[in-house]
């Protein structure tokens, strides 16, 4: 069963993921955050082995959310929107207030 990738600390996704160390973690970790990169297709990480990038892709996973709906008020500089999850069969909706063009 895949662990979702949120959530995880470089030291966890070590111990769910022996094949891959420390650094590599730390480095793939990144990558998903700053860049939004999912693990498929393939990323090339400098200093990431394959070996560990192909352990990872079957042992972790990055639910993504598809916005449904953006409602955007007429009052204050604020969205609403409601979400589906794509990662499951199972949807599920989120209510969430943001502020518009941040």
């Amino acid at each position: 069963m895949a662990v979702a990738f949120q959530g995880l600390t470089a030291q966890k996704l070590c111990e769910l993921v022996p094949e891959v160390q420390l650094g590599e973690a730390r480095k793939v970790m990144a990558a998903v955050h700053r860049r939004g990169q999912a693990l498929e297709p393939p990323p090339a990480l400098d200093g990431v082995r394959n070996k560990a990038l192909a352990a990872l892709r079957g042992r972790v996973h990055l639910p993504r959310l598809e916005v449904r709906l953006k409602q955007e008020s007429t009052v204050d500089p604020f969205a609403k929107c409601a979400a589906a999850s794509l990662a499951r069969s199972r949807h599920f909706r989120r209510s969430r207030s943001s502020q518009v063009g941040l």
